[in-house]
């Protein structure tokens, strides 16, 4: 009786995780921006002019992450994202439409949707090297990020029972930056201190995207000052 109690337990622990992790993981950028905008299909901001931050210079490719990224600093900055976007998506469906000669910098902010699909890391790796290896070969300085770390996703429900965890996609985020030359910009600690937005418990909140921003902002111009010395 007892067994067949705890197997009970057991079974409803899950279903309530399983429960959990699927409100969490359909909550769209509808609920989080307050139905401000439409995210059914792939979120496009591409323009040029002295009004944008770096003249047009920055690009940032991504998911919803990278959508509020470029919301929240409400710099003016060149995007395309979808929500829910594994990079293989990204690769395929997304690079075309980054023209040569026309971004200096691009901000790939990427990693949890494979996190969520489990996309195998050899996978994973190889397809982030096509991508970056087609944004060098258009003049383009890449810049990504750490925000797989700490694994803030984990203890979304099932997510637990994932067999390859979320850091496991930002270790190969950083072999792939040290051995290609790009440029890290960390966040860590600044999910660490912001904490995730409340009203879903996935995405970053949204008092972290100004700090980051400027970090990124901070590291393009101090690359441009080394590209300066450089290449004068």
């Amino acid at each position: 009786m007892k067994e067949v109690f705890r197997k009970s337990i057991i079974s409803l622990l899950l279903f309530v995780a399983i429960i959990t992790n699927s409100i969490f993981a359909q909550v769209n950028l509808n609920q989080l921006r307050e139905n401000e905008h439409d995210f059914d299909n792939t979120y496009f901001y591409l323009s040029k002019g002295p009004e944008l931050a770096y003249g047009g210079d920055l690009i940032v490719l991504g998911d919803s992450f990278g959508f509020l990224f470029c919301e929240y600093v409400n710099k003016g900055v060149n995007y395309i994202v979808h929500q829910g976007y594994s990079i293989s998506k990204i690769r395929y469906e997304f690079l075309h439409h980054v023209k040569k000669d026309t971004y200096k910098y691009a901000f790939l902010m990427i990693g949890p949707n494979d996190f969520f699909e489990q996309t195998d890391i050899v996978t994973f790796k190889t397809t982030l090297q096509v991508i970056i290896n087609d944004l060098k070969s258009k003049g383009i300085q890449v810049i990504m990020t750490d925000y797989c770390d700490p694994d803030y996703t984990a203890d979304g429900g099932v997510l637990l029972f994932h067999n390859i965890k979320c850091w496991q996609y930002d270790i190969a985020i950083k072999e792939l930056i040290a051995s290609n030359g790009l440029i890290f910009v960390e966040m860590r600690d600044l999910l660490l201190k912001y904490g995730r937005f409340p009203n879903d418990m996935v995405h970053p909140n949204k008092l972290l995207y100004e700090p980051l921003f400027e970090r990124v902002e901070n590291a393009i111009e101090m690359d441009k000052a080394w590209k300066a010395l450089i290449f004068p």
